[in-house]
């Protein structure tokens, strides 16, 4: 909770967020094993003859890569490593509507805040551009070619990895910013198809008694 509530994070709550919201995720141990279970059946020519369990090494190392050279990032340029830090609420309230929540998240994935001491006013808080996210892309991109057979390195691969990557980070945003409408409108069909279920069984029951 602190990690989400204190305005200014201590060394040790950034080391703390790098571990528990970077390395061991549960978005990133998801992912790597979508991911690897995914390659399996592309079966690209880089991991032919690979086992899922070192696909799926593969895709955590590359994870953990990403989240090490963003946390090394945030070290480096002292920009917060949260996307919605808690100060952003001197800016005033969040947009509304679908475009302007969408730009909003783009221009987060984009973006890294500064809060300068006393960190009390709107003009306390400052934007840059993040170089963290673009470090960590480019770790994870590069460091996935550590992790294939040395006859299939490649270095514009790798650029491309790291691109993709970075791009990723734009997608995640805006199903962030959206997945409590989503969870919501997932778990009200899961409920209305339960009810129709339940009311067919009964529909069921009241046609034995009946028969």
């Amino acid at each position: 909770m602190s990690l989400k509530s204190d305005w200014v994070l201590s060394g040790k709550q950034r080391t703390c967020n790098w571990i528990t919201n970077g390395v061991l995720s549960v978005e990133g141990l998801v992912g790597s094993n979508v991911i690897a279970l995914a390659s399996v059946v592309m079966d690209l020519e880089e991991e032919r003859g690979d086992p899922y369990r070192a696909r799926f090494g593969q895709r955590f190392a590359e994870n953990a890569l990403k989240t090490t050279g963003a946390y090394a990032g945030t070290l480096l340029t002292g920009e917060d490593p949260r996307r919605r830090p808690p100060y952003l609420v001197l800016k005033g309230p969040r947009p509304s509507g679908f475009l302007p929540r969408t730009g909003l998240a783009l221009k987060e994935n984009l973006l890294a805040y500064h809060c300068d001491a006393p960190c009390t006013q709107a003009e306390h808080v400052r934007t840059s551009l993040s170089a963290a996210r673009l470090l960590g892309s480019a770790a994870s991109g590069f460091g996935r070619e550590l992790t294939l057979h040395s006859s299939q390195r490649s270095v514009s691969r790798a650029a491309r990895a790291s691109l993709s990557a970075y791009a990723i980070g734009y997608a995640s945003a805006v199903v962030g910013e959206f997945t409590p409408e989503l969870t919501a409108g997932v778990k009200k069909s899961i409920g209305a198809l339960f009810r129709q279920m339940l009311a067919g069984m009964a529909r069921r029951d009241h046609s034995c008694v009946d028969s």
